[in-house]
């Protein structure tokens, strides 16, 4: 009997291409927050490589996972590209937890969010697809974890990197909604633009910091 033929989705197509600007943009500009990072201080190093590490990750195992040819290798990828979710989220919030707020809130944060990382990532791996909606809420939980160090983070920063969170976090939270409903032709593709312009928000806002 002749294998089935498998070939790539023009919307696979369109779910990678948007993903691979991801990763273009993080190869491209992450070296600027690194050296501004590693510049100020130790706290704001240990933030940025946690956060290009994390971003240059999702965007990597995304367009991995749907550049990848139908069969049991992309069904593995699809895990490591949700928990790519995960540890993008964290690894956003850790340039905030220890260069911005810092002391024993900052890193009680810092810890329960990298916590969640791996409780997710075992759920994940052990749950496979079962309750979708579980996901969801646990990147939206995880997403607005910034109300917990909201008084910190709006008294230290200026407005310029408070707006470009802000941003991020609408363009997140709005782009649930495709994600939520993907089954639909081309949302899956729209859900990874938010996730490519609130990336994009956030290293503009550790910039702002940075500078």
């Amino acid at each position: 009997m002749n294998n089935p033929i498998r070939k790539r989705t023009k919307e696979e197509l369109f779910n990678t291409a948007t993903h691979l600007l991801g990763v273009v943009f993080t190869l491209s500009m992450a070296w600027l927050i690194i050296k501004l990072g590693y510049s100020a201080s130790w706290q704001h190093a240990f933030g940025v490589t946690f956060f290009t590490s994390g971003m240059l990750l999702m965007f990597a195992a995304s367009t991995l996972y749907h550049w990848w040819l139908p069969g049991e290798g992309k069904r593995h990828l699809r895990i490591f590209d949700h928990i790519g979710i995960y540890i993008m989220i964290a690894a956003s919030y850790t340039p905030i937890c220890i260069g911005v707020v810092g002391g024993a809130l900052g890193w009680t944060v810092f810890g329960l969010l990298w916590a969640t990382v791996i409780g997710g990532a075992f759920y994940k791996i052990t749950a496979i697809n079962k309750y979708p909606r579980l996901s969801l809420i646990i990147y939206l939980v995880m997403g607005w974890s910034v109300v917990f160090i909201a008084e910190p983070v709006y008294s230290e920063l200026s407005i310029t990197p408070l707006l470009f969170i802000l941003a991020e976090g609408l363009f997140y939270t709005s782009g649930t909604y495709f994600f939520s409903h993907d089954s639909r032709p081309y949302y899956h593709g729209i859900w990874h633009i938010f996730v490519l312009l609130g990336a994009i928000c956030h290293w503009s806002a550790v910039l702002c910091i940075l500078l």
